[in-house]
């Protein structure tokens, strides 16, 4: 669908005015959270960065490269085998074969420390563009730039994601700095008004939400404080939007994930008036050839990644199946079992990441199917008494993928009454108990999970950053022989029905941002 002049023309009052300038329509391709998924989308001989890598040079060669401008809202370093093998290398070398214009760099650019990532930025070689983050006093990273096409000059500012700090350990995060969006505005608004361009757009690693308790997207606030940015190219939410009036007036879209898609933005600008409309769609990149200029580049990341997918793991003798966590999930299970034989901890609290079942044969690309992310793991003291406002803070994202169920020992939720903790015989009468759970977890899980951040942040529960990944402490779990028994380890009963009156569950928050 395509959201256009004929539905829409975003007038702009104050444009400056074109003097000896074409009448000409600008195009806008704009890639986000493609997470370095090289050869496929989200379904295999779909999409994928290179299918969409022969979509761009189509739309170049279609319209002419003065006419169009290729920008990312982020998470292009980290998502896939190849991104693993190379730490991000193959996703800074896409951003680079693909000449992109400039780039905002996400949150998961950061997966591999802040030094790598300078180095990714470096390799990139094109604009990076974070409004709202420094790290250290490196100049690499730009707050905007100026792209002049045919004569008319657009402004583009990046935003990076602003709630790292309940993504990352502050370890994880050392001379990173980073600012709210509004007071990052404030700073630079008046700079890039001076260079008095036609348009003034902003590439984010946030997304536009109209429910947003954790404040985690400032996409509105910001557009309604500084009705100057006329459009929005945003992220990180996973979400598709083809084209989305804000109350502000500013232009919201956004392309989705995994390189299934990719926004076309045109921009019309007429002399005397400026930028007179703007149309928007997403374009599907189908099952097409993938650029062959890319993949000859980018072969020898693909050729190291295609053997990391076949590598043995183990055979299982019966599958571990991912259910709901607490409930039926195996899979969650034997991850906390992970945890807690890496670490030596008494008990462990971790989710399952999604619905990917292990069985049979397992190579490393289950691994990762399994553990998508670079999760480090992080154990703490905790006293038995803490472990019920832990569980009742999980169970308000139960439907959450970032959910985190109980390992080694019983939660029971019974509404109106008080959670029941049980602790194996070995652990009863503790009076502390050493917990593990994933980095990111303990980061406060995108701001799910206060208490938790709290207790881990306590230096008095001694807690320890271990060198072991999640999906590497799963690995060696696996290889070590059979899992053991996995338990139901939450139970939440329903609540009993009065005669006369209709039982209604609380509602349960929806997860409203996916952990990205």
């Amino acid at each position: 669908m395509r959201l256009s002049g004929l539905i829409l023309c975003v007038l702009i009052s104050g444009a400056v005015a074109a003097e000896e300038r074409d009448e000409v329509t600008l195009r806008i391709l704009h890639s986000t959270d493609v997470h370095s998924h090289l050869e496929d989308g989200a379904v295999p001989g779909h999409g994928g960065w290179l299918r969409l890598a022969a979509k761009v040079a189509a739309e170049r060669q279609r319209l002419g490269r003065d006419r169009v401008v290729l920008l990312d809202s982020g998470d292009a370093c980290q998502g896939s085998e190849c991104a693993l093998l190379s730490r991000g290398a193959c996703g800074a070398a896409m951003l680079k074969q693909l000449d992109y214009d400039a780039w905002a760099p996400g949150n998961h650019d950061l997966d591999f420390g802040p030094e790598r990532f300078r180095q990714l930025i470096e390799a990139a070689g094109v604009p990076c563009l974070a409004a709202n983050l420094s790290v250290a006093s490196d100049k690499l990273i730009k707050p905007w730039t100026l792209i002049e096409r045919r004569g008319w000059r657009l402004a583009v500012i990046g935003m990076q994601a602003g709630y790292l700090e309940n993504w990352f350990r502050p370890q994880e995060l050392q001379g990173v700095n980073i600012k709210g969006m509004e007071e990052s505005l404030r700073t630079w608004l008046p700079e890039v008004k001076k260079s008095r361009p036609d348009l003034i757009l902003m590439i984010c690693h946030q997304g536009l939400l109209s429910r947003d308790p954790r404040g985690v997207n400032e996409v509105l606030a910001a557009t309604r404080r500084f009705p100057e940015i006329r459009l929005v190219l945003g992220g990180h939410t996973h979400l598709e939007n083809p084209g989305l009036l804000c109350a502000s007036g500013s232009w919201y879209v956004q392309a989705g994930f995994h390189g299934d898609k990719i926004a076309a933005v045109d921009l019309h600008f007429v002399p005397g008036k400026g930028l007179a409309g703007i149309e928007s769609e997403l374009l599907d990149i189908g099952s097409g050839p993938a650029d062959p200029a890319a993949s000859l580049a980018l072969k020898p990341y693909l050729d190291a990644a295609a053997a990391e997918k076949i590598r043995p793991i183990c055979k299982l003798a019966a599958p571990l199946k991912a259910g709901k966590p607490g409930q039926d999930c195996a899979l969650s299970a034997v991850l906390g079992q992970a945890l807690i034989r890496s670490t030596q901890a008494d008990i462990a609290m971790q989710g399952n990441f999604g619905r990917f079942d292990l069985r049979g044969e397992v190579t490393g690309a289950d691994l990762f199917r399994v553990v998508p992310y670079e999760n480090g793991i992080v154990s703490f003291d905790v006293l038995p008494g803490e472990l019920p406002g832990l569980i009742a803070e999980q169970e308000k994202w139960r439907s959450s993928a970032g959910f985190q169920a109980p390992w080694g020992f019983t939660a029971t939720l019974r509404p109106g009454q008080t959670t029941e903790i049980a602790l194996p015989p070995e652990l009863a009468g503790r009076d502390k108990l050493r917990i593990a759970v994933s980095s990111r977890s303990a980061a406060g899980g995108g701001g799910r999970y206060p208490l938790m951040k709290r207790l881990a942040s306590d230096p008095g529960r001694r807690a320890v950053d271990h060198p072991i990944g999640l999906r590497q402490a799963l690995e060696e779990l696996l290889q070590t022989g059979p899992p053991g028994e996995f338990h139901i380890t939450v139970i939440r009963p329903k609540p009993p029905r009065q005669k006369g009156v209709t039982s209604k569950q609380s509602e349960e928050i929806p997860d409203e941002q996916a952990e990205n």
